[in-house]
C-alpha cells in the first residue's frame, strides 16, 4: 500500500515546538548543542516544506518517526548532561592571562602558513594539469572537482598535512586575538597582527574546492567569542541576547563566503536560480532524501562501520590492509516536480542507520548529545586554552547535522594530529609571553 499522507509540514511544526522548549530548558543560550541541533534541523525541514510542490517532496511516517526520535535522542543527552552538570553549586575561580606575541613570532608563523598554501597550489595545479587542464591556475579547482568527487583522484598525504600544519596555526591565532581583544592589554593596532596567520590561511581554504572549511572557520571563531563575552560579562538574558546577534552577523558572513566561495570553485552557479533557491537546495532536500533511503534496499556493510569509520579502515589500509572503505560522497537522489532537482545530503542519520541499525543511531546520537553539551558547560566555566580550540575546531557538528555524519570526524588520526600541534603551538606561545594572570570568581548556577 503505497503512502499518501506527507509528514514535512507536521516535522516542521514539531520540531519549532521541540526548538521552543529547547531554548527555554537550556535558559536562551543558542550556543547549546541541543538547541544548535533542533533550530538547524527545523529551518532545513522549513525549507523542504516551502518547497514541497516545486520539487515534489515527500517524507512518510516511517521517516518521520525516525527522523523525530533521532533528533530527541541527542536533545536527551544533552539535557541529561546540563542539569546534572548545574547540580554543583561550587565556585570556579578563571585565570586570565596576559600575552604579548613578539612580531617576529608571528611573521614567522605566518610565513609558514604562506609557504605551505604555496607547496599545496602547485600540487593542485600539476594534478589538474595531468587531468587536462590547459587554461592556467583559475581553472585548475574546476578541473579537479569532478575528478575528485566521483572518487577517480585524490590527493597525497602531504596535501592533508599541510592543511592540518596551516589549520592549528591559524586557529591558535585565531583564539589568541579574539582573547587579546576581550582581555588583553595590548593596543587594537597592535592585536591586528595576530590576524595575519589567519589570513594567510585563506588560500587552504579554496584548495579545499568546497566551501565548508570557510563557514567551519567562521563557527570556530564564533563559539570562541562567544565563550570569552560570557566570561568576561556573565550569562544572563542581556549577554545572551548579544550572543545571539553575534549568530545572526556569523549567518550572514558565512552565506556571503558560502556563495563566494561557490562562485571560486565553480560549484554555484547563477543560471537563472536565485538565492533562496540555492539555499533551499543544499538545506531543505536532505529529510526527503532520507525518505528515499529508508524506503529503499538496505544494503550489508561488508565491515562493521564501514560508512562512518572511513578514517579507520584508511589508517588499516596505509599498515597494508585491503579493505574497501565507505563513500565520501553519498549517491544522489532525484525529484521530479514542477522543477528537477539532485541531491546526495541525507542527514546525519543516513550512516548511522547504515551501519549501526536504528537503535545504534539513538545510542549514538544519545552519547554525542551528552558528550558536546558537557564539553561546552565545562569550557563556559573553566580556562582551558586547547580544550576550547578543539571544541572550537569541532563547532560544525552540531550546525552540519543536517547533512551528513559529522562525528565521527572527531574520532581520527587527524584530531590527534590537529591536537598535537595546537598544544606544542600553545605552549611556545605561553613560554615567554605570558605575564602575569588574574582571577575572576564564575559561579555554576547562572543568572
Amino acid at each position: 500500500m503505497v503512502e499518501t499522507d506527507n509528514f514535512l509540514p507536521i516535522i516542521t511544526l514539531i520540531l519549532s515546538l521541540v526548538t521552543v522548549v529547547c531554548i527555554l530548558l537550556f535558559n536562551f543560550d543558542m550556543m547549546q548543542p541541543p538547541v544548535i541541533v533542533s533550530t538547524v534541523m527545523t529551518l532545513s525541514v522549513l525549507l523542504g516544506t516551502l518547497n514541497i510542490q516545486r520539487w515534489d517532496l515527500f517524507v512518510g511516517s516511517k521517516t518521520a518517526l525516525v527522523f523525530l526520535t533521532g533528533i530527541f535522542a541527542f536533545i536527551a543527552g544533552g539535557v541529561f548532561t546540563q542539569y546534572n552538570y548545574l547540580k554543583k553549586s561550587v565556585q570556579n575561580y578563571i585565570c586570565f592571562k596576559n600575552y604579548f606575541i613578539s612580531t617576529p613570532l608571528i611573521l614567522v608563523f605566518t610565513l609558514l602558513v604562506l609557504l605551505l598554501a604555496f607547496m599545496s597550489g602547485m600540487e593542485m595545479y600539476n594534478m589538474s594539469v595531468a587531468l587536462g587542464n590547459h587554461d592556467g591556475v583559475m581553472n585548475m579547482i574546476k578541473t579537479i572537482r569532478y575528478p575528485l568527487e566521483r572518487g577517480e583522484v585524490e590527493f597525497s598525504r602531504w596535501m592533508s598535512y599541510r592543511n592540518i600544519i596551516s589549520m592549528s596555526i591559524a586557529t591558535v591565532f585565531l583564539y589568541l586575538y579574539i582573547y587579546q581583544v576581550l582581555f588583553g592589554h595590548e593596543t587594537r593596532k597592535r592585536v591586528l597582527l595576530y590576524l595575519l596567520p589567519v589570513i594567510a590561511v585563506v588560500p587552504f581554504f579554496i584548495l579545499s574546492t568546497g566551501r565548508r572549511s570557510i563557514v567551519h572557520f567562521i563557527l570556530t571563531a564564533c563559539v570562541i567569542a562567544c565563550i570569552f563575552y560570557q566570561q568576561k560579562n556573565g550569562y544572563n538574558h542581556i549577554i545572551r541576547m548579544k550572543m545571539l546577534k553575534l549568530l545572526g552577523i556569523a549567518g550572514i558572513v558565512s552565506l556571503l563566503c558560502y556563495f563566494s566561495m561557490g562562485f571560486l570553485t565553480g560549484k554555484v552557479s547563477i543560471g537563472g536560480r536565485d538565492p533562496f533557491t540555492i539555499i533551499a537546495h543544499y538545506g531543505g532536500l536532505s529529510v526527503p532524501a532520507l525518505d528515499q533511503f529508508l524506503n529503499g534496499v538496505l544494503l550489508e556493510n561488508q565491515y562493521i562501520g564501514q560508512n562512518t569509520l572511513m578514517s579507520f579502515y584508511g589508517n588499516l589500509n596505509t599498515l597494508g590492509f585491503h579493505l574497501e572503505k565507505g563513500k565520501s560522497f553519498l549517491p544522489f537522489v532525484q525529484f521530479q516536480g514542477m522543477d528537477s532537482i539532485t541531491t546526495n545530503v541525507y542527514t546525519v542519520l543516513y550512516r548511522l542507520i547504515a551501519d549501526w541499525s536504528y537503535l545504534g543511531m539513538l545510542l549514538v546520537m544519545f552519547i554525542f548529545g551528552a558528550f558536546l553539551t558537557l564539553w561546552y558547560n565545562h569550557l563556559k566555566y573553566h580556562t582551558s586554552p586547547l580544550s576550547l580550540v578543539l571544541y572550537a575546531h569541532f563547532a560544525y557538528v552540531p550546525f552540519f547535522l543536517f547533512i551528513d555524519d559529522q562525528f565521527m570526524t572527531m574520532l581520527s588520526t587527524q584530531t590527534l594530529y590537529f591536537a598535537a600541534l595546537c598544544a606544542i603551538l600553545l605552549w611556545i606561545v605561553e613560554k615567554k609571553n605570558v605575564f602575569n594572570t588574574e582571577q575572576k570568581i564564575m559561579k555554576y548556577y547562572e543568572e
